[in-house]
């Protein structure tokens, strides 16, 4: 008789596909266990006996004795991928597991066997929570002098078992394999994938950010230690894209944001190509195209969510708007709602509160769409303008007490001290008049200080510390629009943020009086040249009551991105208020640019929270940049006109080089 190889041979050559039949049943096949066990066709023996006749005892006991004999990976494989799509019995599925869990651990075989085998029981665990538990602990209990690949491995399976069900000891392995080189990058991936599971689940705009941001360093950290890391880049950039619309990125940016993030998708969908069949792939291929989906509805939302009209209502509201606003639910396919939400819905909700074509827009889509599927997303960003709009204080705050809480709460306050009831209704009259008129970019701004600081404890916990420092943020806030919309004629106290034709530089100390001057107006208790601060003088004092707060002022020439300003004045802004609440400000007077028109209030503004002191104390620091060497838009135009015309260029005086230490 000839050998079963020899016919499999044959057939597959002819091109015909194999039957039972054609080996002369089941009855042969099954007698010849040992023949197939050694042949290179183990596993498509073992799939036409499964897929004819896998309901028969004998078929499903002869498939389990081949797969107990095979230790070679490449047969291995493939006895893996068939069991993918064919059950056994419960009790054979147990004896499998058992042994490919034990194969998996063995020191002696070959690392592919090893991989293969612990691919086969994550495939084996099914629904059994029993299993899943055994298996997480395998992997758990993993030395970190094993095989670097069997590391690797073991860290991928171990990520999409925490994923479906957390095991602590799974993350312990995935901190401690970072520090394997050869398997750092697949532990940081799956790290930056569990960092992204627990911001989802958060409610809180600040606590969602903070676990975005590890996520994306465990991304980047990824990428790093491997180049080919598509997935990595992938999921950093559409987490970078997030951030971006909330902080109000430009729109180039994201632009740019987006053509990287096809890139890498692309690259990765190639990769992954025809890997369908493989849960660890098919599972992340799935979520890079979600998130890469998010990312690029972010970048149009982010550019449409600025215009005063849209032109196209319906789709931008429908495929963006909504989509956006309930991603957690559309886009990453969740159950509820989750820190995406909590990240975009502050914006969303800011523009359409202060945009009434927006708002109109959306009216008249849920009027037109009650049964969508998007209608109770719409239906609460609606209520949420109605609310904002009742909510309003009375035409005329001087009518009845009850119509002005704020009037109310002052005029009681008033009574208690004695003071006049007038005083009051112009202080809260003040209040709506100011309120009514500041800008989004203001506001946004504000908000972003306020989420972001809610990560310092104090402020997260004292309704006081929090007031006082947003009262103060906000006056500093009104000081950088001041001085970005004055010019030096109206104003000439700003005339030192212009450029000089004689190329000098404006000394720190006319910003520190600058802004003293500016906020002495408000009433806030500051000084300057304060000293005993912290063992030092503050240049900026201000004295809130329980709330003592200083501004540190700088002035930079050569780098004043945040990150070096916070590298250079952190610790020094933040060690002042180490016998006070650990928030600070930092404002630098930035002599970088020359002949700058300015730059948008949002990108010269950033709250940053960390340990600066390695004390062990989380503190904040807001750092305001303010524009020097400037010109007027209309010198810049002339200027620009001249080069187009192939004037002569004059040449500009070069300012010197001067240090960022204080000059007085």
């Amino acid at each position: 008789m000839e050998p079963l190889e020899q016919t499999m041979t044959t057939l597959l050559e002819r091109g015909h596909s194999p039957t039972l039949a054609d080996f002369g049943g089941l009855s042969v096949v099954a007698a010849a266990v040992d023949e197939i066990s050694v042949s290179r066709f183990s596993a498509e023996f073992v799939e036409i006996a499964l897929e004819e006749a896998g309901d028969e005892p004998s078929a499903q006991q002869f498939a389990a004795r081949v797969i107990a004999r095979v230790e070679d990976d490449l047969r291995l494989n493939s006895l893996v991928e068939v069991l993918q799509t064919n059950r056994l019995s419960d009790d054979l599925e147990e004896r499998i597991f058992d042994h490919w869990l034990k194969l998996s651990q063995d020191g002696s075989a070959t690392v592919t066997v090893r991989t293969a085998s612990l691919m086969g029981a994550l495939i084996l665990k099914r629904n059994k929570a029993r299993r899943a538990l055994r298996l997480a602990s395998a992997i758990a209990s993993a030395r970190l002098d094993d095989n670097p690949f069997y590391l690797a491995h073991a860290a991928r399976v171990g990520g999409f078992l925490h994923s479906e069900e957390p095991h602590q000891g799974i993350l312990e392995f995935l901190r401690d394999v970072v520090r394997v080189e050869e398997a750092a990058d697949d532990a940081n991936f799956e790290l930056g994938l569990y960092s992204v599971g627990e911001a989802l689940k958060e409610e809180d705009p600040g606590r969602a950010k903070e676990m975005m941001g590890v996520a994306r360093a465990s991304f980047e950290a990824a990428a790093a230690a491997r180049e080919a890391r598509s997935d990595a880049k992938a999921f950093s950039i559409a987490i970078s894209l997030l951030e971006g619309f909330y902080q109000r990125r430009p729109a180039s940016e994201m632009g740019e944001w987006v053509t990287a993030l096809k890139r890498e998708a692309f690259a990765h969908s190639a990769y992954v190509y025809g890997s369908d069949d493989n849960p660890l792939l098919g599972s992340r291929g799935a979520q890079i195209a979600a998130w890469a989906s998010l990312g690029m509805r972010l970048a149009r939302l982010a550019d449409e969510i600025d215009q005063a009209v849209w032109l196209d209502g319906i789709k931008i509201i429908e495929e963006e708007l909504l989509t956006v606003y309930t991603a957690s639910r559309t886009i990453l396919g969740g159950q509820r709602a989750g820190g995406v939400e909590a990240i975009v819905a502050p914006r969303i909700q800011s523009s359409l509160l202060h945009n009434q074509a927006q708002a109109l827009a959306l009216r008249r889509w849920l009027s037109e769409n009650a049964t969508s599927d998007k209608a109770a997303a719409a239906a609460e960003l609606i209520g949420l303008v109605d609310d904002y709009i009742t909510g309003q204080q009375p035409p005329n705050p001087l009518d009845a007490t009850s119509g002005s809480p704020l009037l109310a709460a002052l005029q009681a306050r008033a009574k208690e001290f004695g003071a006049f009831d007038a005083a009051s209704i112009a202080v809260a009259r003040i209040h709506e008049i100011e309120s009514s008129k500041f800008s989004h970019a203001i506001m946004e701004c504000l908000e972003s200080v306020r989420i972001d600081f809610a990560k310092v404890e104090t402020f997260a916990q004292y309704d006081e510390v929090r007031a006082d420092f947003l009262a103060l943020a906000l006056k500093t806030l009104l000081f950088l629009e001041f001085r970005l919309d004055a010019t030096a004629a109206q104003d000439p106290t700003g005339a030192y943020l212009f450029e000089n034709l004689d190329g000098s530089t404006p000394l720190e100390k006319e910003l520190q009086q600058d802004y003293l001057r500016f906020l002495r107006n408000s009433k806030l208790g500051t000084h300057d040249e304060v000293r005993g601060v912290a063992a030092g003088r503050a240049d900026v004092f201000h004295d809130l009551g329980r709330v003592r707060i200083i501004t540190e002022i700088k002035r930079e020439s050569d780098d004043c991105s945040f990150d070096a300003l916070l590298e250079n004045y952190g610790e020094q802004t933040a060690a002042y208020q180490n016998t006070n609440v650990p928030l600070g400000m930092l404002m630098a007077l930035d002599l970088t640019r020359s002949q700058s028109v300015g730059q948008h209030i949002s990108a010269l503004c950033r709250a940053a929270v960390g340990d600066f002191l390695d004390d062990g104390v989380r503190r904040g620091v807001l750092v305001v940049k303010i524009p020097g060497n400037r010109i007027s838009p209309a010198v810049a135009t002339q200027r620009g006109r001249k080069r187009q015309m192939g004037a002569p260029k004059t040449a500009k005086p070069t300012p010197p080089r001067t240090s960022a230490r204080k000059s007085t």
